[in-house]
């Protein structure tokens, strides 16, 4: 059976979260500096709702679709006002190669939990769902927001050799396990692209998205 590899994604921008975020990228950056490449570009901060495989452009335009379509869970579970999650400390995943922000645990959250539920629904209808490597299915849905990442193979030099580095060491971030990252509105959900040349301002290409407080799709 052939693997299916993922190559978009929904996803939620956190734009706000950068600046607040300055702290522990400097503390990186001074303190532990050779771990410094595996900080997330800051641009590229958001939430994931879900991943697929979109083999063709017949799959993208029926992506695209579903995702308009879905103005009416927005509308059912945000009638009058946008979602606001507050994030704060620290978790990892992948036994220790990311280390994420997660958001507070509250009733805001799980309510945000079920529309992502109900739109993974509507998004993933006649798609083979592809779990990521930090959800346990559909009612164990982890959201994160990435700060650090090892990607395949990372060596980290010493004195006279390099050696391999399987995990993120705690004490690179366990200063900020009960930091407050801040609370943001969230405003908009965007099918994006995980392989093409990212916009102009870091963030992924969008190929299509509905706002939260208009519910209006755009191009």
């Amino acid at each position: 059976m052939v693997r299916l590899t993922p190559n978009y994604f929904l996803s939620v921008r956190l734009e706000g979260l950068a600046s607040r975020t300055v702290a522990f990228r400097e503390h990186v950056n001074t303190r532990f500096p050779q771990f410094a490449p595996l900080l997330n570009d800051s641009s590229t901060y958001h939430l994931t709702l879900c991943v697929m495989h979109l083999p063709d452009d017949i799959a993208i335009d029926a992506a695209r679709h579903k995702l308009r379509l879905s103005h009416k869970l927005l509308q059912e579970y945000y009638p009058d006002k946008t979602p606001q999650l507050e994030f704060k400390g620290i978790g990892t995943f992948s036994e220790g190669r990311v280390v994420y922000v997660p958001p507070v645990v509250n009733a805001t959250t799980e309510r945000f939990l079920d529309f992502v539920r109900a739109i993974r629904k509507v998004n993933l209808a006649g798609v083979q769902p592809l779990p990521t490597a930090h959800d346990n299915g559909e009612e164990d849905i982890q959201l994160h927001a990435t700060l650090m990442k090892i990607k395949g193979r990372f060596y980290v030099k010493s004195t006279d050799r390099r050696t391999v580095c399987k995990v993120i060491p705690s004490n690179v971030w366990q200063d900020f396990i009960d930091y407050d990252f801040g609370e943001y509105s969230l405003k908009t959900i965007e099918l994006c692209s995980m392989l093409d040349p990212k916009e102009a301002d870091g963030y992924y290409r969008s190929l299509e998205s509905i706002d939260f407080d208009s519910g209006n799709g755009k191009m």
